[in-house]
């Protein structure tokens, strides 16, 4: 064998050597989904899909009132109100322009 082989042999643990599992003090860590949220198949239940979408809707909903009623919301408010009276009165002038 090379001298390389050789300074690496100390580095490798034997194959026939398994590690003690009383030696590791792992802890599993514990999922933050509910017990009964997937099936035995290890598939998500109906239910709790349904719950899922349900919060995740909810969020939402009370994520675009919050930004509504913020400064920011009121200021996009006005810009986009703005906008769409920008686009009406540019479509009135092209369709005078056409003359309908």
């Amino acid at each position: 064998m090379s001298k390389a082989h050789d300074d690496n042999a100390d580095d490798v643990a034997p194959a026939n050597v398994t590690p003690d599992d009383s030696d590791l003090d792992l802890e599993l860590p514990q999922s933050p989904l509910p017990a009964g949220y997937y099936t035995e198949d290890g598939v998500p239940t109906f239910d709790a899909v349904r719950d899922r979408i349900e919060r995740l809707s909810a969020t939402a909903d009370g994520n675009e009132v919050l930004d509504e009623e913020s400064e920011k919301g009121h200021e996009f408010a006005q810009k986009r109100e703005q906008l769409e009276q920008a686009g009406k009165d540019r479509l009135a002038q092209i369709r005078k322009s056409m003359g309908l």
